[in-house]
């Protein structure tokens, strides 16, 4: 066991899933493949200069020096393992891989990082590999080549104190698809999980969560750059246990409309959009039930929006409490202010071996190891060192900026560049404050070393919004005299390589973003160019032409066309302004007209109107993008909607036409017009049919109408069949989703239980898959038709299962997260009654009746007859058993619960 590593170690454990059973099924076997598996194990572990310092039944523990080779081992040994082609099942291994602080004796590891990975181990499933977030920071920007990381969130373990965040190892070589980890339960909030490690501060920590305690109201301040972000974060990390309604991030940075400021502090918050006279006050309402933590960053540009937000959280509830981070105070009473003051920075000719007892110099110390692996304090460097840290006044920002160069610079190098920068910064004024002065003079000195391509690239990138893909950045960052399409792309490169661009892999493949300080002196670059208005105008037709492309694509096979909208959803918000500031409303209609389903299919029914009613006031010329901008509201009323058909009948075209139809009947339907809006499926159909296309989406409404109108089963079967054959030709997961939903519905109605169920969960394994289409749809009618098969259980399973979907979903309005839910209240109203609970489903009965009526989001389906007739049925019996009194008791009850209060009665937040 000689030369273990010490200190900060990083394990991998692994584990044979099911060896047991295949010792107990097949001993010869199985022997065969665990000499197999071990001497893979053992190889790897030695390849990638691991040590295997214990075994435990078919398990190994391996300690590594560095991270990124205990990963590149984990996903080699997952690889050679899954190679295997001996006779016989292959053995299914899960991995850990966790960093933390160990001691080592006797050729054995102790402290806590091995019980944290132990407890990671067993909540993974055979051909996984989990690593903890402490590894992922640790790990930084040294990714190994083709791995990614999948985020899972936070997580409790068992006999582990603090949450810990959860990723899975990817590689186009491993398995997916995993089922839910096996954990004690996930944390509420959506903190942000940072890359790097977060260096020093230990006192300033102790105080900020002191303040944040003990008063209702904490703003940290400081220069661009300070790391007021980062701080905000580490405390609020250190905080979910003590917020039982989680703690929530905002970043209004993005955020450039004060009139979307209530929205987007709603929207991280899980509430609804919050619309009427009273947006701000609604809001505060629902917040104030809430006991959390709401983290707003970067307030400094929307003060006068706010301020009065802020005000009224904080005079809503006393057990809300708000963590700004601005460059100024926000000026709300009660607000305690905390400065955020420099990492500590030496004098000069500080000692050696007290260097390190300076925050900028341990966080220099540890980014320059990232940029250039093995880089340490010394004798040598230690001046140099000191220079830079002094010359950036200990600003974070512009020390990690230093530390990237050592890729190319030695860190003489960097200190005489950087002072020579300071000298010409200098000159700008003494009215500048200090730190203002140096964190510019860390990017501008940055900037200066960049090529002329580099620099004219970085300032047209800073027209994006949320980020952008490589493609965006070759159409908008060429201009006709400057880089080609292959010259931006290394351009990129570079910028990544230099730590001005930063760069992530997600759903929809990896996206580019620029941090904000880097973005605002690239803004001041493209102004000085004189080429703001070209790029822009790049920018608009690029995502107006992206728009339509995502319009196209989602009628079609394609399951990525929402979280692509998605992922740009604030550089579309940004072309959408363009077309109204210069004049192009013509075209912006027909953008926005293309983005309807982005709103309907993410709940921003508030945005939806929002765009409409400008574009039709800026432009009421007649004609098929006048039509687009009328339609482009249906999920929100049916204002003018026939005017756009009337235009749509005109001017074509004639899909666009049959969509208008199908929409407008869909929203007749809800209304309980169900003769109108069969004759509009009719005519949406027939336009479809005489295209050459297919009316599988027709059929299926036409199937849902007929079942309503006429409350014939067995009709309407023959039509929802037909759907779903021409929905499988199709292709497109919406259409089939759909038919698959009415066939079951039929089905069911009809009792045909068992063909309900296989083609419920066909829906739903689709809707899973594909990230969108009906979302939570499959869910509810699986548990309606298991309570119409009498199967309580497995109903009220399917709720639970509803309920934590729709708290789970990854985009959208916080109106898309709760309305899939509300069948919850209606089906586990009728469940209750089922059960002998008469008062409680009386309540849970009333309180959907009552939420139908007010409009309410996800109550649609309640106003369906056949859906209604059997929970009147059931109202009947609860009635009855109850006695009158009783029951208009529970019924006055169930109509003054919010839906927040009626969801969690009928499905406890601790149930999903």
């Amino acid at each position: 066991m000689h030369g273990l590593p010490s200190g900060t170690v990083t394990f991998l454990f692994t584990d044979i899933e099911g060896s047991t059973r295949r010792w107990e099924e097949s001993p010869e076997q199985t022997a065969q493949a665990v000499e197999r598996h071990d001497r893979v194990i053992r190889d790897v572990a030695t390849s990638f200069g691991g040590s295997v310092f214990t075994t435990s039944g078919d398990g190994f523990s391996i300690a590594f020096g560095r991270a990124e080779e205990a990963v590149r081992a984990a996903v080699a040994a997952q690889v050679a393992l899954l190679e295997d082609r001996a006779p016989g099942t292959p053995l299914r291994v899960r991995m850990a891989v966790n960093t933390g602080e160990a001691v080592e004796r006797d050729g054995n590891y102790f402290g806590a990082a091995l019980n944290e990975t132990g407890r990671l181990l067993t909540a993974g499933h055979g051909g996984q590999v989990l690593m903890s977030g402490a590894t992922r920071e640790v790990l930084g920007s040294r990714s190994p080549a083709g791995v990614g990381f999948l985020d899972l969130g936070e997580h409790r373990l068992r006999d582990v104190a603090r949450a810990v965040r959860i990723f899975q190892l990817t590689d186009s070589r491993l398995p997916g698809g995993f089922p839910a980890l096996r954990t004690l339960e996930p944390v509420r909030g959506n903190l942000p999980m940072q890359a790097t490690s977060f260096v020093g501060r230990d006192r300033e920590l102790v105080e900020l969560e002191k303040a944040v305690r003990g008063t209702r109201m904490v703003t940290v301040t400081g220069a661009g750059g300070a790391g007021k972000t980062r701080m905000a974060i580490e405390v609020a990390s250190g905080l979910v246990d003590e917020f039982p309604d989680g703690v929530w991030f905002v970043d209004l940075a993005s955020v450039s409309d004060p009139a979307r400021v209530v929205a987007a502090v709603a929207g991280a918050l899980g509430l609804p959009d919050p619309a009427g006279d009273d947006p701000l006050g609604m809001l505060a309402g629902r917040a104030g039930r809430m006991a959390a933590l709401v983290v707003l960053d970067n307030c400094e540009h929307l003060l006068e929006t706010v301020r009065p937000l802020v005000a009224a959280l904080v005079r809503g509830s006393e057990r809300l409490r708000v963590l700004a981070t601005s460059r100024e105070r926000l000026g709300v009473q009660g607000e305690v202010l905390w400065p955020l003051p420099p990492l500590g920075v030496p004098v000069s000719e500080t000692p050696l071996a007290e260097l390190r007892l300076f925050d900028a110099i341990r966080l220099f110390e540890e980014r320059a190891d990232a940029a250039a692996p093995g880089f340490r304090l010394t004798a040598d460097n230690a001046d140099a060192v000191g220079r830079i840290c002094r010359r950036l006044d200990g600003i974070p920002l512009g020390v990690e900026l230093a530390a990237a160069r050592l890729t190319s610079l030695s860190v003489d190098d960097i200190a005489a560049r950087l002072e020579g920068s300071l000298a010409v910064l200098g000159s700008a004024g003494v009215d500048v404050a200090p730190h203002h002065r140096t964190l510019h003079a860390a990017v501008e000195w940055s900037y200066r070393l960049l090529e002329p391509t580099e620099q004219a690239l970085l300032g047209r990138l800073a027209v994006f919004s949320g980020g952008w893909t490589l493609d965006a950045a070759e159409q908008i960052g060429t201009a006709a005299d400057n880089p080609t399409g292959a010259s931006v792309v290394d351009a990129v490169s570079s910028l990544v390589d230099k730590s001005l661009v930063a760069v992530s892999d997600g759903a929809t493949g990896r996206r580019y973003r620029l941090l904000e300080p880097i973005r605002q002196y690239a803004s001041a670059a493209l102004d000085a160019s004189g080429e703001r208005t070209a790029t822009e105008e790049r920018h608009a037709e690029y995502f107006s032409r992206f728009a339509e492309e995502r319009f196209a694509e989602s009628f079609g096979p394609s399951d990525l066309w929402l979280p692509r909208l998605e992922a740009d959803i604030d550089n579309l918000r940004l072309a959408l302004e363009w077309h109204l500031r210069t004049g192009e409303a013509g075209r912006g209609q027909l953008m926005a007209g293309a983005l309807y389903r982005l709103w309907f299919y993410t709940g921003r029914r508030s945005e939806a109107k929002l765009w409409r009613d400008r574009f039709v006031a800026a432009d009421s010329t007649p004609g098929r993008p006048l039509a687009r901008a009328l339609h482009s509201g249906i999920i929100v009323d049916q204002w003018r909607i026939d005017e756009a058909i009337e235009l749509y009948r005109q001017f074509g075209p004639p899909a666009e036409l049959a969509m208008a139809l199908n929409n407008f009947a869909t929203d007749l339907q809800y209304q309980g017009d169900w003769t109108t809006a069969v004759r509009c499926y009719r005519e949406s159909q027939q336009i479809i049919e005489a295209a050459g296309r297919c009316s599988a989406y027709q059929k299926a409404n036409l199937a849902w109408c007929k079942l309503n109108l006429e409350d014939d089963a067995e009709g309407v079967a023959d039509l929802a069949a037909e759907a779903l054959r021409d929905a499988r030709a199709h292709g497109s997961p919406v259409v089939l989703q759909w038919a698959l939903m009415l066939v079951g519905v039929t089905e069911a109605h009809r009792g045909n239980h068992h063909k309900a169920t296989r083609a419920l969960e066909e829906a739903l394994e689709i809707e899973t898959r594909s990230r969108m289409t009906h979302t939570g749809g499959a869910l509810w009618l699986l548990a309606w038709q298991a309570l119409l098969a009498g199967d309580l259980d497995v109903s009220l399973t399917h709720l639970r299962r509803l309920r934590a979907q729709a708290r789970a979903l990854p985009y959208g309005d916080p109106e898309m997260r709760l309305f899939p839910a509300a069948p919850c209240i209606f089906v586990r109203g009728e469940i209750d009654i089922a059960r002998g609970d008469h008062r409680q489903g009386a309540v849970l009965l009333a309180a959907a009746t009552a939420l139908r009526e007010s409009g309410h989001p996800g109550f649609d389906e309640w106003g369906s007859p056949f859906i209604r007739r059997q929970a009147n049925t059931a109202l009947e019996h609860a009635r009855t058993a109850l006695g009158d009194a009783a029951f208009e008791a529970a019924w006055a009850e169930g109509t003054a619960l919010s839906f927040g209060e009626a969801l969690d009665l009928a499905i406890p937040p601790t149930d999903d």
